[in-house]
């Protein structure tokens, strides 16, 4: 039959329980919200064969800051370092002349009969129709390399709808059982991309050269025809010429467009191009949006010394904690190979919600509580350490690491997946709660401080590893989350004062931001239903 706790014997309020039969009982439990886990439960643990279930529902939504404190990735760098030979070859030497064929350095050397040059037979036909037609003598590039090059800067917000399912069982007056299951209604992330591009030397010049001489040679044959002058031309200004400038001739690449099949994801042919714009838009969608199961967390808390606040008795409690954080949410999807790749795999528009890692958490907390003027006063603090597994999980896949902007190749050269080894955890808060009115409403607030180490790398790609891992002033992966929060508890636990049989507790609350590196910059407002229940 139900049976609820003696009465007090302080004036410390306990915490009383509704006895339910062993076969089930029922919860009553509506939509309710989520903290992240900034703030411990009223009590460490609760008595043997108790059980507490809680309901949180929560709205989150901040900013990644990176290092000094700069919204977004910064700074980026890109580079299509083969991309420049296409304007010259500065590696390409014969006898210490430049020599290649492929390269826009040259040109009126380059071999048209056995008898002439293309320079050569353009001042030929010059010659003989007293014309004026460039020779393709004219170089604007070298004798130093040419890098193809820019940099990304990007903001990203980042919001969220969560509920966390928290189940807790004495499985004695010293040790509890927790349960955490957080499910994630709806997450959101948006994206900001712009981008600045290096100036390439000599190329307005280059292109206001040939647009002059493309007019010229169409001019020269219309007045005087000559099939030879008409092939030059064609090799030079159609697409299907074998020496063709006219990649080269709409100014900035990035701007007006990269060819070459060797660098765009979308084609197989080296006539068509693609912009920045459009590869941003593939390789970085401006919003993601997913839902789901997020990671599960399993653990015990033990009580060391003193005595729990519940058991009235003493002033101080400490305990330790074990936990470990299950890899169940939904990772990043992996990259598939495949040549001509529709815009639309996977890989770039999901949104993972989880890294696939598992981590293992050791805690030591405590308590200090006491009664003055019939209210209850108390003072929690926490200090937790994780330690991560070594995982393998998919690669994520970015040009801003290489020098091409093919997604193929780039998983080539990296791995489709790689070694994860996430930096170990640090984690404390202190929180303090006073009782307004006794046995119903209490307010509490504190701080919170959250380390991480610089994650590891291991691919087949070692320039990758490092890019990944940490970039001065641009891009780190150790964190550092200052924040404060505050919550307003509603009691309904005391036996002679309640209203109806279940015991609960209704909890509101927000947290925000004090110092952020390197994370989401995260405000937070979250309300929790609170219930607890007893079977014999």
């Amino acid at each position: 039959m139900p049976h609820t706790q003696p009465p007090a014997t302080s004036n410390r309020s306990p915490i009383f329980f509704f006895l339910l039969p062993s076969s089930f009982f029922h919860l009553l439990f509506s939509f309710f919200l989520t903290p992240s886990s900034l703030l411990s439960q009223t009590h460490f643990t609760i008595p043997e064969n108790v059980w507490r279930i809680s309901v949180e529902r929560t709205v989150t939504t901040g900013s990644y800051i990176g290092p000094g404190g700069v919204k977004g990735i910064q700074n980026s760098s890109f580079n299509l370092t083969n991309y420049g030979k296409r304007y010259f070859d500065h590696g390409y030497k014969v006898d210490d002349y430049y020599a290649s064929d492929n390269d826009l350095y040259n040109l009126d050397t380059l071999g048209y009969s056995s008898n002439y040059t293309v320079g050569e037979y353009i001042r030929f036909y010059n010659l003989i129709y007293s014309d004026s037609i460039p020779d393709l003598s004219a170089d604007f590039f070298g004798p130093d390399s040419i890098v193809v090059s820019g940099s990304l800067d990007q903001e990203i917000n980042q919001s969220s709808w969560s509920m966390d399912f928290k189940i807790e069982y004495g499985l004695s007056n010293r040790v509890t059982f927790t349960m955490k299951i957080p499910y994630f209604n709806y997450v959101s992330n948006e994206r900001t991309s712009s981008w600045n591009s290096n100036k390439i030397e000599g190329l307005d010049e280059f292109a206001a050269y040939h647009l002059d001489t493309r007019e010229a040679m169409d001019s020269a044959l219309e007045d005087h025809y000559d099939i030879n002058l008409q092939i030059i031309r064609d090799r030079f200004y159609s697409w299907d010429g074998k020496n063709s400038v006219l990649w080269a001739l709409g100014g900035d690449p990035f701007e007006e467009g990269i060819s070459g099949s060797e660098y765009n994801p979308f084609a197989n042919d080296d006539t068509s191009s693609v912009t920045m714009d459009d590869l941003l838009n593939y390789y970085y969608p401006s919003i993601r949006t997913t839902s789901g199961l997020g990671d599960v967390e399993l653990g015990m808390n033990i009580l060391l010394f003193g005595n729990p606040a519940w058991s009235e008795r003493g002033n101080f409690s400490v305990y330790t904690g074990l936990s470990v954080l299950l890899p169940s949410a939904k990772r990043l999807n992996k990259y598939m190979l495949s040549s001509g790749i529709p815009k639309s795999q996977s890989h770039f528009t999901s949104l993972p919600l989880g890294d696939g890692v598992t981590r293992f958490d050791v805690s030591l907390f405590g308590e200090l509580y006491k009664t003055i003027l019939r209210r209850n006063i108390n003072i929690n603090w926490m200090i937790r350490t994780g330690i991560h597994s070594q995982t393998r999980v998919n690669t994520p896949i970015s040009f801003a690491s290489t020098n091409t902007f093919n997604p193929d190749s780039i998983a080539t050269s990296i791995g489709q997946d790689y070694t994860y080894i996430k930096g170990n955890v640090l984690y404390a808060n202190i929180l303090g709660r006073l009782e307004l009115i006794p046995d119903w409403i209490s307010v509490s607030g504190g701080a919170s401080v959250y380390l991480k180490g610089r994650d590891e790398f291991i691919s087949n790609n070692i320039v990758w590893d490092s890019w990944m891992r940490y970039r001065k002033d641009e891009y780190d992966t150790r964190q550092t989350a200052i924040r404060q929060f505050a919550e307003v508890t509603l009691s309904n636990v005391n036996p002679l004062k309640r209203i109806g049989p279940i015991p609960f507790e209704i909890r509101g609350g927000a947290s925000i931001p004090i110092f952020t590196r390197n994370t989401f910059s995260d405000f937070s407002a979250w309300i929790q239903l609170v219930v607890y229940a007893q079977a014999w």
